[in-house]
């Protein structure tokens, strides 16, 4: 097994080989075929207050819901990894809507690997979850909110009112920086 650590303590529990790591970046082998890369330093931002305003989604364009979260990526080589975990409103879907889907972007940019969030039956809350990783955003100030677009069936189809966090629950996007 090929390890890369970055101030870890790794158990490989297969083996019963455990490995502490002082240093930056170490390299362990062993002969199974099979690579691990673990990240433990972090950093991490959080938005504030989530339902600050609804948002109308049609079935052409996402548009944007919520408040924009600035952060700062700090370094070169890191990845990020922005998340929503709470309630979301679908709002009235109307004409052939069967749902909503969210979908967190940073700079309005959509990444190519994200796991979506969704609602689908009108004037519904529900737990959503949907998260999103950049891998080469370049050192500097960005932002990140989350986007909503109507779905389903052909022809028109809207939903107005759609709301991340009804009610204020605290739900927060969370913008975390791994080494």
């Amino acid at each position: 097994m090929k390890s890369i650590l970055n101030y870890a303590t790794l158990v490989f529990l297969a083996s019963t080989l455990t490995f502490t790591s002082c240093k930056k970046e170490t390299t362990v082998e062993k002969t199974v075929k099979e690579t691990v890369t673990i990240y433990q330093n972090s950093k991490y931002t959080f938005s504030g207050s989530l339902n600050s305003g609804s948002a109308n989604p049609g079935r052409l364009f996402p548009v944007s819901v919520g408040p924009i979260v600035n952060f700062t990526k700090d370094e070169l080589g890191t990845k990020i990894q922005v998340s929503y975990d709470g309630r979301a409103l679908g709002g009235a879907l109307s004409g052939s809507a069967t749902g909503v889907r969210f979908v967190l972007r940073v700079d309005s940019t959509v990444s190519p690997v994200f796991v979506p969030g969704s609602v689908n039956s009108t004037n519904t809350t529900l737990h959503i979850s949907s998260a999103s990783w950049f891998d080469s955003l370049p050192v500097g100030n960005h932002t990140a909110q989350m986007y909503v677009q109507t779905l389903g069936g052909t022809g028109a189809k809207s939903s107005s009112g759609v709301l991340l966090d009804p009610g204020g629950w605290g739900a927060k996007i969370i913008i975390k920086e791994f080494w």
